[in-house]
């Protein structure tokens, strides 16, 4: 009887500590998602530009921003099949070519329409997307026209925004949009018999490694390790930024105790990052409330 006590007793006392030992474990280990080669900054450039700015004076952010008012206008018909009205297509049109025109834009000019909250969209909606639909649709029909002059400008127009996005901008939602409308454009541009190989290759090169992280990075339940070395030490800030936002959603739904910890533990070192956006976005992850998980979707 004494003996089945012992071993009743050993039993109770093997599954305390192998809890206890669970509860204090690290966050689950990184995997090869989170490698130093997916971690690495990815850049293009080395080809010659597709556009060019005549204005080299003005200002193309006052001219982008009128025209992402003027589709959050019109989003219903700009968000639909064509035909578009030509008078707004004819809109979007001149703005897209005086943007182009206008030779700077300011830094982060979309950055800061993406409110920094995990979980939150852009507050210009899908601006980018159907406009360069709409640019698209317009100059195909300028080109089934035989006016290939006037499409080329209109094409290049789409690029100037895409290529200004990506490369004036950190966060994710605006750089990827502007990816897609390069290469867009390129593709048009290609048809049409432009060398632009080399922005192909390298933009697609861009959009296949880009694709990938964002579609683990976007899981419900993305693997907390990976998570909090993509906000810790990837070389693009737009994956830091990315990653540290999403720390503030996975902090409700861990796994374990041992990845909370390490959750809470990398918000807080963040907050005292030396990028100012790495640093905004931790403390908005500190910020971010349970309830806010439904209101975001």
């Amino acid at each position: 009887m004494r003996i089945g006590i012992f071993v009743s007793i050993a039993l109770v006392m093997v599954i305390a500590v192998v809890v206890l030992l669970a509860a204090r474990s690290g966050a689950d280990a990184p995997t090869s998602n989170s490698s130093p080669a997916n971690l690495a900054l990815m850049t293009f450039d080395g080809a010659s530009p597709l556009y060019e700015s005549t204005n080299a004076g003005a200002d193309a952010t006052p001219i982008y921003r009128e025209l992402f008012e003027l589709y959050q206008r019109h989003s219903a018909v700009l968000d639909s099949d064509p035909p578009y009205p030509a008078a707004i297509t004819s809109q979007v049109i001149e703005l897209l070519i005086n943007a182009m025109n206008a030779g700077s834009v300011s830094n982060g000019f979309l950055d800061e329409q993406v409110p920094m909250r995990p979980l939150a969209g852009p507050e210009f909606g899908a601006a980018i997307e159907s406009v360069t639909i709409v640019a698209l649709d317009h100059a195909a029909e300028l080109y089934d026209r035989g006016d290939g002059a006037a499409a080329d400008v209109t094409v290049r127009a789409v690029f100037a925004l895409g290529h200004r996005a990506f490369e004036r901008n950190v966060r994710l939602y605006p750089r990827w949009t502007g990816l897609q409308a390069m290469l867009n454009a390129c593709a048009n541009l290609a048809e049409e018999g432009t060398t632009i190989e080399p922005w192909i290759k390298g933009l697609e090169k861009i959009e296949v490694a880009w694709d990938r992280k964002q579609r683990w990075l976007s899981l419900v339940r993305p693997h907390i390790g990976d998570l909090i070395r993509v906000a810790r030490q990837d070389e693009d800030v737009t994956f830091r930024v990315r990653a540290t936002l999403l720390l503030g959603y996975v902090k409700f739904a861990p796994g374990h105790r041992g990845n909370e910890r390490a959750i809470l533990d990398a918000i807080a070192e963040l907050e005292s990052d030396k990028q100012d956006l790495v640093r905004q976005a931790a403390e908005a992850a500190e910020r971010f409330e349970r309830h806010e998980i439904q209101m975001s979707r």
